[in-house]
């Protein structure tokens, strides 16, 4: 399907969550075909996570305006494509934009989902099984990868790689505290909607109760629209919290997770990251199925409360947001107990 020692370009999910998710399947293509070119089309804001990536050749940002200038970014995009004569595009994206653009990019091979009425923009469409449809997310890149490809690693799972620098940061970042107790990063965003975040409020007091059970240090992390979530947290505990939502890069950020004993998120981008870097993850679960977009590995625990409603995939909640607020601040602290415990009893 693919020729070889050809270029391709990987049409990456728009979302940090599903772009962390993607990274098996990115790998096990570069592990079953090193000699493909592999030109990375991403949104800027998960670029950034591919920087030091070994299985992307190149990255090619895409960054779209509105109206009008929509339709110009993605001609230049084509333009951009072109220039580079891929011999296939692999899309891990399931839009009618992303299908669009490579066709109309010349690209000969087209291969992905054939989601949002996009299957005459694709040579070899990935029709999922009802099983596979059901599967965890990565379960599914790795679906498409296959298809593309042939025959993938078995081992193949999600990683993220930082460079030397990012972990230097990160250790500057963490320098000033005590580290008389575990370090516990908290994600308490999710830029989905607030129907998949936990109450702030809830989380204030799972830090209040950490520092006092296990002299536990604790970092916020998160983008920029996390600030005033983190506000709201650091108020509500009137103790000592590292605010890292507007101080960090994402890389820098996954470099201060890599290091702590803990990560205790909402259903986001950063519990993906989280997990890609080996570290254990206490995840809220509400409108979302944790065994489609569940964190991937083993060690991690999830707290979900089965609700009528549930799930409903709602970025904000129409009624009273049972799902989430079933799930209290006891059984946060038991599942963090419970991690904590293992990690002290194997060190």
């Amino acid at each position: 399907m693919i020729p070889g020692n050809s270029t391709i370009v990987v049409g990456l999910p728009n979302w940090i969550g599903d772009a962390v998710m993607c990274t098996a399947a990115l790998h096990s293509i570069r592990r079953s075909r090193p000699d493909l070119k592999i030109i990375a089309v991403s949104k800027p804001w998960v670029s950034e996570l591919f920087r030091h990536c070994p299985s992307v050749d190149q990255n090619i940002v895409y960054h779209h305006r509105n109206g009008l200038m929509r339709a110009l970014d993605t001609a230049s995009l084509c333009r951009t494509l072109h220039s580079h004569h891929p011999a296939a595009a692999i899309l891990f994206q399931t839009s009618f934009e992303s299908a669009l653009a490579v066709f109309l990019a010349g690209v000969p091979v087209r291969i992905g989902q054939p989601t949002d009425n996009r299957r005459l923009f694709l040579t070899h469409p990935i029709k999922l099984t009802e099983a596979e449809t059901r599967s965890h997310q990565v379960v599914r890149y790795l679906t498409v990868a296959r298809a593309a490809v042939g025959t993938i690693p078995a081992d193949s799972c999600p990683s993220v790689n930082l460079s030397d620098r990012d972990r230097r940061d990160a250790a500057a970042l963490l320098k000033p505290l005590a580290r008389n107790g575990p370090l516990i990063t908290l994600a308490p965003g999710a830029a989905f909607g607030p129907a998949k975040r936990w109450p702030p409020d809830r989380f204030a007091e799972f830090i209040r109760r950490a520092q006092v059970d296990w002299r536990a240090d604790v970092v916020i992390c998160g983008g920029p629209g996390d600030g005033s979530i983190a506000d709201r947290i650091i108020r509500d505990t009137g103790s000592s919290v590292v605010d890292l939502t507007r101080k960090a890069s994402i890389l820098v950020q996954a470099a201060v997770i890599e290091q702590s004993d803990l990560c205790v998120s909402n259903d986001s981008g950063l519990m993906h990251l989280a997990a890609a870097m080996n570290t254990r993850v206490v995840a809220v679960f509400g409108p979302t199925v944790p065994g489609v977009t569940g964190p991937w590995g083993n060690g991690h625990i999830i707290l979900h409360e089965a609700v009528p409603c549930a799930p409903c995939r709602y970025r904000e909640c129409p009624v009273d947001h049972i799902c989430m607020t079933r799930v209290t601040v006891d059984s946060m602290i038991l599942a963090a107990g419970e991690i904590l415990g293992e990690k002290t009893e194997s060190s």
